[in-house]
């Protein structure tokens, strides 16, 4: 994109699998931080090469931990998060 040169907005979704629904062993993935927080920074690298350019990005199955929120926050430093 161009600064000054309107352009169509960029939206796109993604789903993350919320560690809380994601079974690992006969649990959940959420019973253990490390599981989820190194899958919570893979994810957002990827989401943040692949769809870092989008104006929008909503993330599906959301997990409301602030580490998880702080993950994507600070691969996606441009973008707002709401939730």
């Amino acid at each position: 994109r161009r600064r000054g040169v309107a352009t169509r907005p960029c939206p796109n979704r993604y789903n993350v699998l919320c560690p809380v629904h994601k079974s690992i062993k006969g649990g959940r993935e959420s019973d253990d931080d490390a599981l989820w927080l190194a899958r919570a920074a893979r994810t957002a690298a990827f989401v943040a090469d692949a769809l870092g350019d989008c104006d929008v990005i909503c993330l599906q199955e959301w997990f409301f931990d602030d580490r998880w929120k702080k993950i994507f926050c600070d691969r996606l430093p441009t973008h707002r998060l709401i939730s």
